[in-house]
């Protein structure tokens, strides 16, 4: 019954988001943004770490100004998230634009799949909205399924009319073997700690040595697929844009912990342009080699 409850709850609150403008979002993000912040204290022990541990010779002032920009853009991309449920296809691409990605329809024109890893930067949430709605390819993009059932459902029909199969994390196997004569374009953020400490990789990410998944690395090598980095950038407020480039043409030539280490190493290369869109509330580093 808690969850049939939970569930209405969720629609009519994302129901009243439907009716409300986005110039109105941000009025309110901009509220969210004072509350986590300067109220509730979000994690802020936890972002102020990572950013001091990451960024070891920024002055106060610097890890001060980059902390209260991402506190900022967390409020936003927590709004647009909520927003983006019921989202039209117009202002889905609007928003999220799919821009010229290095030869990206080659492996598609071809018949082949691709992988495509990312990271917790920016807007992932468009992400998936918006690359369903913008290529050819059949888009796949691996989550950690919520708790409650009934909502769940609701948003995987909610993205797979947006042209985006939502694959649970803990069926990956299945949703690479049953897809792939399909020439899918597969996409892993691949940034989170690992829960499967046995089998990840380490890597170095930010000066310390750091767990990563194995995923992406394992089902590159084994369908041979081509690695994809895409990225994110926040063209203003509201509005991103999607780039990629090729890393790996052949994964086979790789070792699993080479390609987890060029792929994490792209992240780290991407967050140091603008750190403050990094999700740096996420306990990344959690993870140590001495008590697996």
């Amino acid at each position: 019954m808690k969850k049939y409850f939970g569930y209405l709850f969720f629609r009519v609150f994302i129901g009243f988001f439907d009716l409300i403008p986005f110039w109105m979002i941000y009025k309110m993000s901009d509220g969210l943004y004072l509350l986590l912040y300067y109220i509730i204290g979000y994690r802020k022990k936890v972002v102020r770490d990572n950013l001091r541990q990451s960024f070891p010779d920024w002055t106060e002032a610097e890890l001060l100004k980059t902390e209260k920009k991402f506190y900022q853009h967390l409020a936003d991309i927590f709004m647009e998230g909520i927003k983006a449920v019921n989202l039209s296809d117009k202002e889905t691409v609007k928003r999220y634009k799919v821009l010229t990605l290095e030869a990206p329809n080659k492996p598609f024109s071809e018949g082949h799949a691709s992988l495509f890893v990312g990271s917790h930067y920016n807007n992932w949430e468009y992400g998936a909205l918006g690359c369903g709605l913008q290529v050819d390819p059949l888009v796949i993009v691996f989550y950690k399924p919520l708790k409650n059932e009934l909502i769940n459902e609701y948003i995987r029909h909610s993205r797979g009319q947006k042209g985006t199969l939502m694959a649970p994390l803990n069926e990956t196997s299945a949703y690479f073997k049953v897809n792939f004569p399909k020439h899918p374009m597969y996409i892993m953020i691949s940034d989170q700690s690992p829960s499967n400490v046995k089998e990840c990789h380490w890597v170095q990410f930010f000066h310390r040595e750091t767990a990563v998944l194995h995923g992406p690395a394992k089902y590159a090598q084994k369908y041979n697929l081509p690695i994809y980095f895409f990225k994110t950038r926040k063209a203003k407020r509201g509005h991103y844009e999607l780039s990629g480039e090729l890393l790996i043409d052949n994964p086979l030539d790789y070792t699993p912990e080479e390609i987890s280490a060029i792929f994490t190493q792209k992240i780290e290369m991407l967050i140091k342009e603008a750190p403050e869109f990094w999700l740096w509330s996420h306990k990344r580093w959690k993870r140590k080699r001495d008590i697996v």
